[in-house]
C-alpha cells in the first residue's frame, strides 16, 4: 500500500513541478519579431512564441517555424498560398496542433483535468478501502493503525491532487494575462 501512496504521490509532485516548466515560453527577450518571410532565413529573432538562433535559422511566416530546408520553404509558400497539395511537392499542414498559447493552455488544462480525475478516482478507491479495512479490523490495534494510516495517507493524496489542479489554474491565469 505505502508503494501506491508512494506512486500517487511521486506522480501529483512531478506534475505540479512539470506544467510550469511546460508552459514556459520560449521567446528569448530582446530579440525582435522575424520578418515574415519564405525566401529569406531568419536568425537571431522570435517566431511567435519561439526564438530562432543563428545556430539553426528557419523560415519564418505569422509566428509559425520552417526548416530551411527545400521542403521547409514549400510549406512555408504552401502556407502563403491558403493550402497544400500533394501535386505541387507540398506537405499537409496539420490542424489539430496547438498553434497558439492560448490554444497550449487548453490542451494543457485538459491532459490536467485528465490527470486530475485519474488521480481521484484512485484517491477515492483508497478511502474506500481504508473505511473496509477500519471496519473489518475487529478492534486489533495492528490492522486499525494500518487503516488510519491508509485514510490518512489517501486525504494527503486527496490534497495534493487539488493542490495540483489550483496550481495549473493560477499558471493558466498568469500566462493568458
Amino acid at each position: 500500500m505505502k508503494k501506491v501512496f508512494s506512486a500517487l504521490f511521486l506522480t501529483s509532485f512531478l506534475a505540479v513541478l512539470l506544467v510550469p516548466a511546460m508552459m514556459a515560453s520560449a521567446k528569448h527577450a530582446g530579440w525582435p519579431d522575424c520578418p515574415n518571410s519564405c525566401v529569406t532565413l531568419a536568425a537571431n529573432c522570435n517566431c511567435g512564441d519561439n526564438a530562432v538562433s543563428a545556430d539553426d535559422p528557419k523560415y519564418c511566416l505569422d509566428g509559425t517555424r520552417y526548416n530551411r530546408d527545400t521542403e521547409g520553404q514549400n510549406a512555408c509558400v504552401a502556407a502563403i498560398g491558403g493550402g497544400t497539395t500533394e501535386e505541387g511537392g507540398y506537405r499537409e499542414i496539420p490542424t489539430n496542433v496547438p498553434s497558439t498559447p492560448a490554444e497550449l493552455v487548453a490542451l494543457i488544462g485538459t491532459i490536467g483535468n485528465w490527470i486530475f480525475t485519474i488521480l481521484l478516482g484512485i484517491a477515492v478507491i483508497m478511502l474506500i478501502l481504508a473505511g473496509f479495512f477500519w471496519i473489518t479490523a475487529g478492534g486489533d490495534p495492528a490492522k486499525v493503525t494500518k487503516a488510519s494510516d491508509m485514510l490518512r495517507n489517501a486525504l494527503i493524496g486527496v490534497a495534493i491532487a487539488l493542490a495540483a489542479k489550483g496550481l495549473v489554474a493560477v499558471i493558466e491565469n498568469l500566462i493568458l494575462k
